[in-house]
């Protein structure tokens, strides 16, 4: 086809070069062709365009007709060279000299220097894809001269004028932006692109490549810098060939032990002379000429790559080219070592014009390599001789040169993380009193963010000393430090002892002075809460116990001394932190002494009492801990301990919950449950006789509180105004009270009675916590206990007034453990499931004596009609639109869940069981009707006889690439969490077939239930798709695998009759794994691991299919041929379909005779499915036919996957969903 001239008025230019670029991309995207007789619009500005020329020859002519190469370069330009570049790399190679050099050499902006870095990695791409990116420098490299060599007066006087604008002060941003740099040639990124393409080169192509680039640099720069000839375009030039050569050596593979032997031999001797013969001129160059910072930088930017790739040959290689040889280092900057093509002074002229920031960090790296080089040759010297103090000399201006620059505050850096190794104790105290320094000095620097500080154990412990130094000395200046040593000074001593510096001291005096109130200064408390944000980024619970005392020691001294709150706060935010995560918390025994740690009037208790409302008692709960496991070891210890609180302890005839409050009653309530509890851990009788009868003493001493209390009924509502002491006051109670209820005696019984009047107020705080979501943990726990100890002894107990009316106490209690497993379950609590861990097996313990004496009644009506009532489902549109998360239909049925579980693992009775069975019939079926009818799938369902052109009609394709109908549903994930979770609670009561009676009735109800999952996964054919996200997909899979599975293994008598509906499931779920992993999806690497799990798990589900071999061998080889046509169709990836394959072959195994698969095979001839079968059949029996059939999963049983195939997907038998009830 011929079109017509386009004709464009004037003033045209720009709207050509759009229509060039546009009509240049519109032919890399469709392939089509376009007559020449465009010429007439774009070859105006070109010579006279022959016709006859081929269409690729007319575009380059039209091309170099519509870019701009004089002055600046615009955008246009640029993107017409890249479209170029796509569409054929012949347009540019051919007139690549005459084009590429001057968009180089040419002064971008910001918008069009990105456009140009783009396009020249495009341009490297397609060299080196050619083969011919080795010749790009030299090709280009003296063209790109003469250009810059045109422009060398105006850069000369630019220069000057800059120089001049920088001795008055004036402002040259401007004319800065005017010089050409290296890297407006090579930006950055085009250099690393540069880099990494030739480390795919082929090794033998690595030598020639570092020859050429040497010859061209010689050529073109250092020959002109050995004559003294320095100008703009000689020092530009010397900074592309220096940044090419560092990244070609940075990038290089040389140093790999699978280079071959030869080929390395050759690589290693070329550089050896390129590292002594070259850098050796171009070092020489720069120490000639006056300082040249560009020069400079570009030296040691190189110096630094070949250092490194020297070090890797050296640790690495195969072929070692012994490029270092031990000696002494005769300065900071001697680099010979390293480096030989200088002498030591000459390194050191060099470090002295390192003056600019850049230039400085690449001086700093190359030490680092000279401190690496120094270490490797010490290790392999086998003379003995060390370089100690040469690398200690090198570690200490680094140190301080990383201290000027702040940079090792900053983020994880491989510089920080070598420096920062096997320091001397003189370095770590440098750096730690550095960087205090810093961030104190600086209001604004608050966080250390260097992973190589915060992880290194000895360096943390001198910060942690030099910021406690601190601190000490706001405390420490009032005190005579003639009386008392000063701390300040001792504490940052690498072998000092807190223990050994208080024995030493009068501790009375010296605590009293140091603690007294101070008055600070707003400068002071600005300095000493920087210090403690400091102490909090550090992990003092790594470190050793004497560094741990000391914080606690300096810490609760400022938290006596100072009145701030937010200094206070802050203090016990670190204490808590550091008691909290600490695995083995400090010995406070070790520097305060017993009698003053109880001692009321010291006030040291309420000093250690956090203002933490979660765990304001933790360090006094840590510390009773360390008293009762002293025993051990000194039992005088928590002897003394108890007979100090009992001593102390009042006893008011007539009193109240008040005294809940008390100090001296809240440290008994806790130590009696710790030695409790370290009682029933140790086994030496010693031991354990002392913790008795300390026990037996508390036990005695709380009973006499517990009788002169009066619990009346109006104090029950006051008990969230003694939070914090009433958990340690039921815990007490709970231990007490077991104790007199498992004793025979008859002063025991007598006692016994002594507690009822608080059984009745413990209680009821007990059930008021279990239902406040705001309780705390320990608070939780205490109360399950409590309630346990009474289910436990209520024989005892019946004759209270809480158990009169058994059923409505036990109704209370079942009530108040639900609205706790809604709490543990909401999403506000997600975080504390863990946590919540040891609460649920407590409640599991309740729920059983629950069911356990629970009349039949009680628990046919309360309990199991109360599960029944949770596991109703909404609307499902309800569901979505969800925002209370304690009440959401999620939460409910994960707390009905967990209560199932808890019932069927308690002793109930027949009645009890049915109960159960009944109900459970009832959700099941009830999941069923939902489904139906909140989908409506009834209505919905297309006519099975539908055309085949009608069909294609009505489907489309969506985003995901999975084949779905225009009237696909929308099931949310939030949907298909709550059926798997009631899926979860049948596979519970199936699997309890020891309890639990069934009949074919409950079958079948759970085989529509598997429809009705198969349809929820996205069964189609000529009907309804579900549209459900691959994370619904797989909960429901594992959901429908769990009921498979447990019919398998506990119910087995009532598959009897029911094996082919079983089998249809099965093959379903085959099917639906093969649709989803089909090779014409595309799908996520972590979707694909999924799927591979899960088709693992069916070749496990499959394993415990074949043990009923009697049963299935029959229909075993019509299960074969569903699942080799699924494969055949599919495709699904390998690791998928290994696990089907091995599916397959136990199957095989057990077919009822040796003639099964040869009829399978004949029956399959020419249908899908045959040549998967023969393979497979083939290597059975190759490999497998003589093997037992557990060594496929090694014997083992598990219960997680599932899998379905369809031999006729289109099949109404195995696609419809179920109908009717009585449909199965």
């Amino acid at each position: 086809m011929i079109v017509p001239p386009i004709c464009i008025g004037d003033n045209s230019d720009k709207l050509k070069r759009n229509l060039f670029l546009n009509m240049v991309n519109y032919l890399i995207e469709n392939e089509v062709g376009i007559d020449v007789s465009l010429t007439e619009t774009f070859g105006e500005k070109s010579s006279r365009v022959d016709v006859k020329k081929n269409f690729m020859a007319f575009l380059q002519t039209v091309m170099l007709g519509q870019i701009k190469l004089d002055g600046k370069i615009d955008k246009l330009t640029i993107q017409i060279l890249k479209s170029s570049l796509r569409l054929d790399p012949m347009l540019i190679e051919q007139k690549m000299d005459q084009i590429i050099p001057t968009v180089m050499c040419a002064k971008k902006n910001n918008h069009t220097a990105e456009l140009y870095a783009d396009m020249l990695e495009y341009l490297l791409d397609v060299l080196f894809k050619l083969s011919r990116g080795m010749l790009f420098i030299n090709q280009m490299l003296p063209h790109i001269k003469i250009v810059l060599e045109a422009s060398n007066t105006d850069q000369f006087e630019l220069k000057q004028k800059i120089e001049e604008c920088e001795r008055s002060g004036q402002s040259c941003d401007k004319m800065v932006t005017k010089i050409i740099r290296g890297e407006d040639l090579f930006p950055k990124t085009c250099v690393e692109r540069f880099g990494r393409l030739t480390c795919e080169l082929m090794f033998r192509q690595n030598a020639d490549l570092l020859l050429s680039l040497q010859r061209d640099f010689e050529e073109q720069c250092i020959y002109m810098l050995e004559e003294g000839f320095v100008s703009p375009s000689i020092i530009t030039i010397t900074e592309v060939m220096s940044a090419i050569l560092s990244s070609m050596l940075d990038h290089s593979k040389m140093a790999d032990h699978t280079v071959p032997e030869l080929i390395a031999q050759e690589f290693w001797k070329t550089f050896d002379g390129f590292q002594k013969e070259f850098l050796k001129k171009f070092g020489e160059c720069v120490l000639k000429l006056n300082y040249n910072p560009q020069l400079t930088l570009a030296f040691l930017k190189l110096s630094l790559s070949i250092a490194q790739l020297k070090i890797l040959n050296h640790k690495y290689a195969s072929v070692k080219a012994g490029f270092f040889v031990y000696g002494k280092s005769v300065n900071v900057f001697d680099l010979s070592l390293v480096l030989p093509c200088l002498n030591a002074d000459q390194w050191a002229i060099m470090a002295g014009r390192a003056q600019e920031l850049e230039a400085a960090a690449v001086l700093n790296n190359l030490l680092l390599l000279k401190i690496i080089v120094m270490e490797l040759l010490d290790n392999e010297n086998r003379n003995g001789d060390k370089n100690d103090v040469d690398i200690d000399v090198v570690k200490e201006h680094l140190i301080k040169e990383c201290l000027k620059n702040d940079c090792l505050l900053d983020g994880d850096t491989y510089f920080s993380k070598t420096l920062l190794v096997n320091l001397n104790k003189k370095q770590m105290k440098q750096i730690a009193k550095g960087i205090c320094k810093i961030l104190l000095d600086d209001p604004a620097m608050s966080t250390i963010k260097n992973e190589a500080i915060l992880n290194n154990k000895q360096l943390l412990l001198a910060f942690v000393m030099e910021v406690l130094k601190r601190l000490v000395q706001f405390l420490e200046e009032p005190i005579v430090t003639e009386e008392y040593p000063s701390l300040s000074k001792c504490i940052v001593k690498t072998n000092f002892l807190l223990e050994k510096f208080l024995k030493e001291i009068d501790f009375d005096g010296y605590i009293k002075s140091l603690t007294n109130p101070k008055d600070f200064t707003d400068g002071d408390i600005f300095l000493i809460v920087k210090c403690l944000e400091i102490l909090k980024q550090l992990k003092i619970q790594h470190l050793g116990e004497n560094c741990q005392l000391s914080v606690v020691f300096v810490l609760l001294s400022l938290k006596k001394a100072c009145g701030n709150k937010k200094v206070r706060k802050n203090v016990d935010n670190i204490l808590q932190m550091s008691f909290e995560l600490s695995s083995c918390c400090p010995d406070l025994y070790k520097i305060y002494p017993l009698d003053y740690i109880f001692d009321l009037d010291s006030e040291f208790l309420s000093l250690i009492t956090l203002s933490s409302k979660i765990n304001g008692t933790l360090i006094i709960k840590s510390l009773l801990e360390m008293t009762v496991k002293k025993v051990k070891t000194d039992s005088e210890i928590i002897k003394k301990v108890v007979k100090i609180l009992l001593s102390k302890q009042k006893h008011k005839k007539e009193s109240n919950i008040e005294c809940f409050g008390d100090n001296v009653f809240q440290i008994i309530c806790m130590i009696l449950p710790i030695i409790s509890k370290e009682k029933k851990s140790i086994t030496t009788s010693t031991h354990r006789s002392v913790l008795a009868d300390l026990q037996e003493k508390l036990h005695k001493s709380l009973l006499k509180s517990f009788k002169n209390i009066e619990f009346s009924n109006d104090i029950i509502q006051s008990y969230e105004d003694l939070d914090m002491a009433t958990p340690n006051a039921i815990e007490a109670y709970t231990l007490t009270l077991s104790k007199y209820c498992e004793s025979t005696d008859a002063e025991a019984v007598k006692d016994l009675v002594c507690l009822w009047s608080g059984l009745e107020y413990f209680a009821g705080i007990a059930m008021s916590s279990l239902e406040n979501a705001e309780s705390k943990l320990h608070h939780v726990g205490a109360s399950i206990q409590l309630l346990n100890i009474a289910l436990r002894h209520i024989k005892k107990l019946e004759t209270h007034s809480l158990f009169q009316n058994k059923d409505e106490a036990f109704s209370k209690i079942w009530h108040c453990l639900k609205k706790r497993l809604h709490i543990i379950f909401s999403e506000k609590n997600a975080k504390y499931k863990h946590a919540n861990d040891h609460c649920l097996e407590e409640m599991a313990v309740t729920v059983k004596f629950l069911c356990e004496l629970s009349s039949v009644d009680c628990f046919r009506l309360k309990f199991v009609e109360d599960l029944y009532s949770m596991m109703v489902l909404k609307k499902a549109s309800s569901i979505e639109r969800e925002v209370d998360k304690l009440n959401s239909t999620l939460t409910i049925h994960l707390a009905a869940k967990k209560l199932w579980r808890y019932c069927l693992k308690s002793n109930i009775t027949a009645p009890k069981c049915a109960a159960i069975s009944k109900q459970m019939y009832r959700t099941c079926k009830n999941q069923v009707i939902w489904i139906r009818n909140n989908y409506d799938i009834d209505n919905i369902i297309f006519k099975e006889n539908v055309d085949n052109d009608d069909d294609d009609k009505l489907m489309t394709q969506k985003t995901d690439g999975i084949r779905r109908n225009e009237n696909s549903i929308k099931i949310s994930d939030v949907v298909c969490e709550i059926i798997k979770t009631d899926v979860d609670s049948l596979c519970e009561v199936i699997l309890a077939s020891k309890k639990i009676l069934l009949d074919y009735k409950f079958i079948d109800a759970v085989f529509e239930l598997q429809q009705m999952l198969h349809f929820m996964l996205g069964l189609d054919g000529n009907r309804v798709v579900c549209d459900i996200s691959w994370k619904s997909f797989f909960i429901i899979f594992e959901g429908s695998v769990s009921l498979l599975n447990a019919l398998v293994l506990a119910r087995e008598e009532l598959l009897e009759d029911r094996w082919p509906c079983f089998l249809q499931n099965y093959r379903m779920l085959v099917l639906n794994l093969c649709k989803k992993s089909s090779s014409t999806i595309q799908l996520d690497r972590s979707i694909e691991d999924k799927l591979a799990e899960i088709s693992h798990t069916i070749e496990k589900l499959t394993y415990s299919l074949c043990k009923k071999k009697n049963q299935i061998s029959r229909l075993a080889a019509y299960v074969v041929a569903d699942i080799c046509y699924q494969i055949e169709k599919y495709i699904p990836p390998k690791h998928i379909r290994q696990h089907l394959e091995n599916s397959v072959v136990l199957l095989i195994q057990v077919a009822d005779s040796t003639h099964a698969m040869a009829f399978l095979r004949r029956a399959l001839a020419g249908n899908p499915g045959q040549m998967t079968m023969t393979n497979l059949y083939t290597m059975y029996k190759r490999y497998h036919k003589k093997m037992c059939t557990t060594d496929a999963t090694d014997g083992q049983m598990v219960i997680v996957a599932h899998g379905h195939s369809q031999l006729q997907e289109e099949s109404p038998l195995h696609c419809r969903p179920l109908g009717k009830e009585s449909d199965v």
